[in-house]
C-alpha cells in the first residue's frame, strides 16, 4: 500500500529529497526498498545536475558529506546548528517555507504582536529556544518547531 503510494509521489514529482532521506531512517524495509529503487536515482541525479547517474544511497552520502541544503539538495546551503549542535546545511528558500521541517524563524517573527521593546519574558522565551544561526546584520534565527511546541506561545 505505502509502495504504491510512493510510486505515485515519485513520478508525480512530489517527493523532495529531504522526504526520501527521512523516509530512509524510519524502517529497515523502507531503507531497502528506496536504496534498491531504480528509477529514484535517476530522476534525483538530473534533478540536482549530476552528470553521472548515481544510486540513492550515493546521492544521500554526497548530501550529508557536502555543503548542499539537506532537504532540496541546493549546492550551497548556509551552515545551520541542529538541535543536538551539529552542523547540517539549509539553503535560504527551504529555511523560510511556513510550516516546513526545516523552518527557520526570527525575533521579530515570535515577538510581531508585542509593543514592549525588550522586557524579562523574553529574555525567558528566547533562552529555552535553541539558536539555530546568526544571519546578516546580527539577525538570530531559530528552529521553528521548537516555536510551535505547546505551551511555547505567549
Amino acid at each position: 500500500m505505502f509502495y504504491d503510494v510512493f510510486e505515485i509521489l515519485l513520478q508525480n514529482n512530489n517527493i523532495s529529497l529531504g522526504d526520501v532521506i527521512r523516509l530512509t531512517r524510519v524502517d529497515r524495509t523502507l531503507y531497502t526498498f528506496i536504496n534498491s529503487h531504480q528509477l529514484l536515482g535517476i530522476f534525483k541525479s538530473h534533478e540536482l545536475g549530476f552528470k553521472r547517474k548515481y544510486p540513492i544511497h550515493n546521492i544521500i552520502q554526497k548530501i550529508k558529506q557536502t555543503n548542499r541544503c539537506r532537504e532540496c539538495g541546493y549546492r550551497y546551503g548556509l551552515k545551520t546548528l541542529s538541535t543536538k549542535s551539529k552542523c547540517v546545511h539549509i539553503c535560504s528558500t527551504c529555511a523560510q517555507e511556513k510550516n516546513s521541517y526545516s523552518e527557520l524563524i526570527c525575533r521579530y517573527d515570535i515577538f510581531r504582536n508585542e509593543k514592549c521593546v525588550w522586557s524579562k519574558k523574553r529574555r525567558i522565551i528566547l533562552a529555552g529556544l535553541h539558536l539555530a544561526r546568526v544571519g546578516r546584520n546580527n539577525k538570530y534565527f531559530y528552529w521553528g518547531f521548537e516555536w510551535k511546541k505547546p505551551l511555547r506561545r505567549l
